[in-house]
C-alpha cells in the first residue's frame, strides 16, 4: 500500500489493521493515512486484481473504499474452517 498511497503508516493497532472472526468468517481489514483516490475514476491496478480473483475462487470476498486526500481501507472476507 504504501508504493502507491504515499502513506506514512500502516500500524498495527485496532484502527488500522484488524484481523477478527465475524458471523463465522475470517474478516482481515486493512486502513492506511495515504492519499487516497476518488474509486469511479481509477482503474484497480493488478495487485488488487490479484486479491479480488483470489477471495473470489475460494468464496471469499473483497471491498477496497478509498477516501481522496484521506487514505484508503480494504476488507477481506474469508470462510473460517
Amino acid at each position: 500500500m504504501r508504493k502507491h498511497a504515499e502513506a506514512t503508516t500502516a500500524e498495527v493497532t485496532t484502527a488500522e489493521v484488524t484481523i477478527a472472526e465475524r458471523a463465522g468468517q475470517r474478516v482481515v481489514r486493512i486502513r492506511d493515512d495515504g492519499d487516497g483516490f476518488d474509486e469511479a475514476s481509477r482503474r484497480a491496478g493488478q495487485g488488487l486484481r490479484n486479491i479480488r480473483a483470489r477471495t473470489d475462487s475460494i468464496d471469499g470476498g473483497f471491498t477496497l473504499t478509498s477516501w481522496p486526500g484521506r487514505g484508503t481501507e480494504l476488507e477481506v472476507v474469508l470462510r473460517a474452517i
